[in-house]
């Protein structure tokens, strides 16, 4: 009974270290688990944080780009409607200055030459008219001709607004990368678009200024030629005024082309530096996502293989603390089992040995004794002779009945009773 009570206290000891180091295990994997998952979740609101600043950068980006395109759009349309009402300006201007030179010079000439020369007045206002009108016409040609090359740059110009802004919103659905070390860049290539536009205007002012002291000394030169002409005779007049007509209108040709060729450069640089910034742009994003994504990853790779490294040597650590534990049980409880074995099997000798002399104490007693009290050692031969559970209850039931045994019974008959 010792030894079993022994082996069950034993295993019970052994099963408690075993659900305390599984606890324990558990305990350090659920752990392990969550800090794991603390560091997951810290990586993604770290990546979260990161992708949100990233498309908060790339809105402001995008927005700045916007405005500068804006803005930029704003002042070529200005500066446009600015050489569009200067050269209109300047075209009317020359325009009544011709008309009132013509007139002066006509009313001279009608003046002096009234008699003289009606018929040839006649076909001046006659040519003149003409010439108005042809200058007119042509006015309103160049007119429609810029009002259209105008809305043609305009719809060119909100065309490719438009396919900028499409290409913008494609990259910024597509990219949603840092533009923080874009920003240099941009400002940089914002500068330099912004020193080009300066360039431009600075160019097509000079080109409008040239244009206007070129115009304005072929006015001059013209109106000397033709005052001269005047002076000398009516077709020196025609022809100096012809030719002023024509070199006016070769002068404004010309200062329409160059104004048209300096604007269209302008928008084919912006359009060129906005494309070129755009392209910039576009690589140092994916560059840096590139970046920033392959860092995220080699770092949660490296938290997780230091994760994995902890968990398996905490797991072997456990395991060899468990197979050692286990080992000491095992041979606490064999050494154990081994003195239990010795003192029961020394015990089982002292029993023997007990049974020995108490066969030799009743055989001893038996020879002296003929009374039940030579089987006061053997509940068995009690329990055949007197039917007794034991010595003990046979005593006992003695002691009760003794007093009665010792006292004298009274034998009542009917005799004595009547």
């Amino acid at each position: 009974m010792a030894l079993m009570a022994n082996h069950q206290s034993l295993n019970m000891a052994l099963m408690a270290n075993h659900q305390s180091l599984n606890m324990a295990l558990m305990a350090n994997h659920q752990s392990l688990n969550m800090a794991l998952m603390a560091n997951h979740q810290s990586l993604n609101m770290a990546l979260m944080a990161n992708h949100q600043s990233l498309n908060m950068a790339l809105m402001a980006n995008h927005q700045s780009l916007n405005m500068a395109l804006m803005a930029n759009h704003q002042s070529l349309n200005m500066a446009l409607m600015a050489n569009h009402q200067s050269l209109n300006m300047a075209l009317m201007a020359n325009h009544q200055s011709l008309n009132m030179a013509l007139m002066a010079n006509h009313q001279s000439l009608n003046m002096a030459l009234m008699a003289n020369h009606q018929s040839l007045n006649m076909a001046l206002m006659a040519n003149h008219q003409s010439l108005n009108m042809a200058l007119m016409a042509n006015h309103q040609s160049l007119n429609m001709a810029l009002m259209a090359n105008h809305q043609s740059l305009n719809m060119a110009l909100m065309a490719n607004h438009q396919s900028l802004n499409m290409a913008l919103m494609a990259n910024h659905q597509s990219l949603n990368m840092a533009l923080m070390a874009n920003h240099q860049s941009l400002n940089m290539a914002l500068m330099a678009n912004h020193q080009s536009l300066n360039m431009a205007l600075m160019a097509n002012h000079q080109s409008l200024n040239m244009a206007l002291m070129a115009n304005h000394q072929s006015l001059n030169m013209a109106l000397m030629a033709n005052h001269q002409s005047l002076n000398m005779a009516l077709m020196a007049n025609h022809q100096s005024l012809n030719m002023a007509l024509m070199a006016n209108h070769q002068s404004l040709n010309m200062a329409l082309m160059a104004n048209h060729q300096s604007l269209n450069m302008a928008l084919m640089a912006n359009h060129q530096s906005l494309n070129m910034a755009l392209m910039a742009n576009h690589q140092s994003l994916n560059m840096a996502l590139m970046a920033n994504h392959q860092s995220l990853n080699m770092a949660l790779m490296a938290n997780h293989q230091s994760l994995n490294m902890a968990l398996m040597a905490n797991h072997q650590s456990l395991n060899m603390a468990l197979m050692a534990n286990h080992q000491s049980l095992n041979m606490a409880l064999m050494a154990n089992h081994q003195s239990l074995n010795m003192a029961l099997m020394a015990n089982h000798e002292h029993v023997r040995e007990v049974e020995d002399l108490r066969a030799k104490l009743e055989k001893l007693t038996a020879q002296h004794d003929f009374g039940l009290q030579r089987f006061a050692g053997s509940d068995k031969d009690i329990r055949f002779y007197t039917r007794f559970a034991s010595y003990t209850h046979r005593m006992a039931f003695w002691d009760l009945i003794e007093r009665a045994a010792e006292t004298e019974f009274i034998r009542v008959n009917k005799h004595q009773s009547i």
